[in-house]
């Protein structure tokens, strides 16, 4: 025990008697005793490794920091041999994770009285060399990731460049001022100038709002048409979008174009637009004043036909009887041909109108049939009903609905043959609900099953009866789809064609 006092006795004195000096090294230095305790630490080494110069006695290097066991070995090593031990290391700052590389040297103290090894004092310093080496190793890697950056952001800004000289719709950036900074050759183009335009007031072409910027969170503003000035002073239309940088230089990007021939022939068509309503609802009025003018001395025939069919004293004379159920026919014939045409312009002008309403289907159908009853027996052609119960009520306007059963029938009696049935059918078929019109007459060829729907067209039977205005079907057309249903023809398994109507099922 006497001699360990003895060893901290003398290493007391010698940390006395040299402290100053060690105080004032550059390089960081301690000194432990025999145990490897550190018994003093300079106030380099205390910035080093973070501590402080009062905590650090008493504790063993490793425990100072664990980066220091090797040399906690080597300095037993140097007190247990009494020898000099140079040391290599590196040890990395926590403040900035740099890389520090050291040279630790240690060297025994001997005891002046004892002349034995008491204690050791470690010197660490920086290995200048290979710190410069490290900065050399540093500072290539970090040029060379600067070359790569730079070739990267050239070949980024090569990109840009070329997207925005060759963008097909017209780019500049502006300042802050509205000054341009920068403009491509189509933005040239649309401004009809040769000239650079760098340097040059945006608001010499047009206006640019800088308050607007002020309202919208990302610095966009939304698309807008606009009217712009060339540099030749003639008056164009653009559709312009404008973003605003968020860093501090706040730089405006535009882009631009022209849309003048887009908004001329928008404007074109507008006019022809309203100038074609003007003609529909023209042609509505004149169809509405035609029809009003033939209806009249049309209703006074068929009266008179009507009158002389039940008035005329000679009731018996069967050819008399004829004239009149002729004049009564043609009469009828013509008034569904005068309904058409009025019917079919309000189609072309899109004033068709419908009024809706929940209805059951089947009585509206018996309607339309009982009505025909009679135009059936001068050709003993009789009408047959199948009509399904499950069927039940649709959303329909039945007046339309009337009017088209009416045409289908009109048609099925005008081919069919004498002593010939037509049949009237409905039935439930998944989310639809089916009409059906079958008759014996000669059928309708194959290529004309879907012609005969379109205005003005016939089927090529129409040459050898008794004609029509080709818009029955049409306006037939017009009227299912307006229900969201459809209509076509087909030809019947033996004979025949059949007329099928699909409706919507509630």
């Amino acid at each position: 025990m006497s001699a360990l006092l003895l060893s901290e006795s003398e290493i007391r004195d010698y940390v006395s008697k040299y402290a100053f000096l060690l105080d004032m090294q550059a390089n960081a230095v301690f000194i432990v005793n025999t145990a490897a305790v550190i018994e003093y630490a300079n106030p380099a080494f205390n910035q080093l490794t973070g501590f402080d110069n009062k905590s650090i006695p008493g504790f063993l290097p490793s425990e100072i920091l664990s980066r220091f066991k090797r040399v906690q070995g080597l300095i037993k090593q140097s007190l247990a041999e009494n020898k000099q031990i140079i040391y290599k290391d590196t040890l990395r700052l926590d403040s900035n994770s740099q890389i520090l590389p050291l040279i630790f040297t240690i060297n025994p103290l001997v005891g002046l009285k004892s002349n034995q090894v008491q204690g050791a004092l470690v010197t660490i310093k920086e290995d200048a060399q290979q710190l410069i080496q490290y900065f050399d190793d540093e500072t290539e890697v970090l040029s060379q990731r600067i070359r790569i950056l730079s070739d990267e952001l050239r070949s980024k800004l090569k990109l840009i460049n070329a997207l925005f000289d060759n963008s097909p719709v017209g780019m500049m950036i502006l300042d802050d001022n509205c000054t341009i900074m920068h403009i491509n050759n189509v933005g040239k183009n649309i401004f009809k100038t040769s000239s650079s335009l760098v340097g040059i007031s945006c608001n010499s072409f047009y206006n640019v709002d800088m308050s607007r910027f002020d309202h919208v969170a990302n610095g966009m503003l939304a698309p807008e048409r606009i009217t712009a000035m060339t540099a030749t002073g003639e008056n164009i239309s653009l559709l312009r979008c404008s973003v605003k940088s968020k860093d501090d230089e706040g730089l405006i990007y535009e882009s631009f174009m022209d849309i003048t021939e887009i908004e001329n022939a928008r404007i074109a068509s507008k006019t022809a637009k309203d100038a074609t309503e003007d003609l529909n609802k023209s042609k509505i009025d004149f169809v509405a004043n035609i029809v009003h003018e033939l209806q009249a001395p049309l209703n006074i025939i068929m009266g008179y036909s009507q009158l002389g069919m039940e008035a005329n004293p000679d009731k018996n004379d069967q050819e008399i009887q004829n004239y009149y159920k002729k004049i009564l026919n043609s009469g009828n014939e013509l008034k569904s041909y005068i309904s058409n045409l009025l019917d079919i312009s309000k189609v072309e002008a899109g004033k068709f109108t419908f009024n809706k309403t929940v209805e059951l289907l089947n009585p509206v159908i018996s309607y339309v049939v009982d009505e025909y009853q009679t135009l059936c027996q001068k050709n003993n052609i009789q009408i047959e009903l199948d009509l399904s119960n499950d069927v039940g009520e649709l959303e329909i306007d039945s007046i339309r609905i009337k009017q088209v059963i009416r045409n289908l029938l009109t048609n099925a009696i005008r081919f069919s043959p004498a002593n010939s049935t037509i049949i009237v059918s409905t039935h439930k078929s998944g989310a639809y609900v089916d009409i059906r019109v079958s008759d014996n007459g000669p059928g309708i060829a194959e290529d004309e099953l879907e012609v005969i729907f379109s205005k003005y067209e016939q089927s090529s039977l129409n040459n050898r009866y008794s004609g029509g205005t080709g818009l029955g079907l049409a306006i037939c057309r017009e009227i299912i789809s307006a229900h969201n249903g459809r209509i076509y023809a087909e030809n019947g398994l033996e004979k025949g064609s059949v007329f099928v109507i699909k409706l919507p099922a509630l």
